[in-house]
Order: C-alpha cells, then structure tokens, then sequence
C-alpha cells in the first residue's frame, strides 16, 4: 500500500495553541485523559496503566513512522506547556486520498472552544500538505459534543452504520461524518471583512441598532439609538463588532464585559446580533458570531453568554450550530428600576 512520507513531523499553530509531536514525558497526561470517564465515555481507546498508555504512544510513533497517521499533542504557546489532549489522523490511504480523524481533550479545557481551533488546524494540513481529498469520522450517536463539532467544521453525515462497534458488551450504532477537500470551508473568510468599530461608526451603525431594538418591538428610535452608541464606544464599555463590504455595512454584533462569580473570571455579554435583511442567509451572521468569540478570548474572557427570544428559532439554530449550549439549569429574572 502507498503511504504518505510524513516526515519531517510537522508542528502546527493556531492563535492560542501549538500542535508538537507527542513525547515519552507526556505519558501521565495521555494517561490521565485516556483513564478520564468523562473522556472515554465516547471514544475508542482507553487505558488503565503506564504499559497500556506506553503502547497507545508507540502506535503514534508507529503509524507517523509508516506514514499511515500522523497524530499531535495539544498545549500552550509556551515551550515547556503541558498537553490538554491530542488530535490527528488514522488510516490515512495516499492512493485513495483519505483519513480517518480523531481528537481528545482533558474534561477542563470543554467548552472552550479548543478542539474547533487545533481540529481546524489539522484539517488545514491534511488538505493542503498532506493532499488527502476526504476526511472521515466515525461518532457515537449520543455523542452530541463531537457531533456539534463536526458540523461546525463544516463536515456532513453521511449515515448511521448500525450495530459496527462493541463497546462494553454493547454493540453502538455509529454516525459517519465525512468532510472533502472540495467542500465549503466555514473557517475561511464569509462575505465581507468583520473588524472592531470605533465612534467614529455611529452614524453607520444606528440605523442596524435602531432596527434591533424594533425587531424586540420597541419604538423606532433613531436618536436614541445615536445617543447610545456613542456613549458606549466612546467610554469604551461595549465592543461592537461590524461586517461590511464594499465599504457597506452590512451587519453588528456587540458585547459588554462582564464577569462570573462561580468561575471567578471575566466573561462577555453578547447582547446585539443583527444583519441587514439583503445580507441574510450568507453567512454573515455565522461571521460575526465567531469574530465575536475570538475577540472574547482575546480579553480574557473564559465564556460568552446571551439571551434570544423564544420564538427566534432561526437565530437559536445558528448559535447551537456554533456549539452554544442552551441553559435549561437556570430561569432568568429582571426587575425594572
């Protein structure tokens, strides 16, 4: 069988993490993550000692050696940055093209959106440097997490192959997911560019703020809308986050900082999502929504939160397509002062 030279192993870098080679002097963390309930509840491999931990290793050096797979630690940008998982591909066929992909994160680092960042990464590699033309998945059918993920990576299911896999004792039913080289990429730039407005953008941005507010059904109210705005850019007390093209507006989202007192760290209140009616249903939406996110991180913030109406259905779509989790463990009370 035809392989793919691997060599030399290739490190990978996103904005927030680096992707090396797994070392011997990780084996208590692969360890700790492959021994995790949380972790393997859903996935293929577990291990119970340092030997069968040690052999999971050898089959990454091995299948990297073969050219058959190439799999990498995930960490920090700093150098000597302990792993929080790994991701990477199996069963990599150069004559046919194709993978199978895999990934892992410690049960603290969920909800963070660090698989979506190294998952892309890899995917970005296996498409470009390695030229493989399809990437596949195989997921639990109640393994909604890995699911959601897949989807926002733009991958599609293919099916369910029933009864394919003992787990347990139990035969599971697994969903195929596959993603091709020839698909739409929902990393890459969508339609416009989304930049950080300034108050110098109040006057473009008002009528898209004053729309919002009326879409909730409160009055027209350009003024209003102005006056607010402005307050709030030019005290720097709210991030509003503009797409445009073609130098027009086509869209905002803004957030104000916040912060968690069970988790002790700043979060952001995504309070104002709205796209011009013509600019609907092309992607821009999905744009500002993880511009939003990256500027999040950028300040520190561990998560962002939001409230939409009820029967908003189409915005709740887009945000569980995003990974947002709905929160049914809390009702939400306001009193007007």
């Amino acid at each position: 069988m035809d392989v793919i030279d691997a060599r030399p192993f290739v490190e990978l870098n996103t904005a927030r993490f680096r992707l090396r080679r797994i070392l011997p002097s990780d084996i208590d963390v692969v360890l700790r993550g492959l021994s995790h309930p949380a972790v393997i509840a859903h996935y293929g491999v577990s291990c119970d000692s340092l030997e069968s931990t040690r052999r999971q290793m050898d089959w990454f050096e091995q299948i990297w050696a073969a050219g058959t797979g190439v799999w990498w630690g995930i960490c920090g940008p700093q150098c000597d940055a302990p792993l929080i998982g790994a991701c990477g591909f199996n069963d990599i066929r150069a004559d046919h093209r194709r993978a199978e992909i895999g990934y892992w994160l410690l049960p603290e680092w969920w909800g963070q959106g660090a698989a979506t960042e190294c998952v892309a990464a890899t995917l970005k590699h296996a498409f470009g440097s390695l030229g493989l033309h399809r990437v596949a998945a195989d997921v639990e059918v109640d393994n909604y997490r890995s699911r959601r993920l897949l989807e926002r990576l733009g991958f599609q299911l293919e099916g369910v192959r029933r009864g394919c896999e003992r787990k347990g004792g139990v035969l599971l039913d697994l969903m195929l997911y596959s993603r091709l080289a020839t698909d739409p990429d929902p990393s890459a730039p969508g339609p416009g560019d989304v930049r950080r407005a300034t108050a110098a953008d109040v006057d473009r941005i008002a009528p898209f703020f004053d729309a919002y507010r009326q879409f909730y059904g409160l009055a027209p109210d350009l003024r209003l809308a102005r006056r607010f705005l402005a307050g709030r850019l030019s005290r720097s007390e709210s991030v509003v986050l503009v797409a445009q093209a073609e130098g027009e507006v086509l869209g905002f989202v803004q957030m104000y900082p916040s912060f968690s007192s069970l988790r002790a760290a700043r979060i952001c209140v995504l309070y104002d999502l709205f796209v011009d009616p013509p600019s609907r249903r092309k992607g821009v939406a999905r744009r500002l929504m993880q511009a939003a996110a990256d500027e999040a991180r950028r300040a520190g913030a561990v998560s962002l939160v939001l409230s939409t109406a009820k029967a908003n259905a189409p915005a709740q779509r887009l945000y569980e397509s995003l990974g947002w989790v709905r929160d049914e463990g809390f009702y939400e009370y306001n009193l007007d002062l």
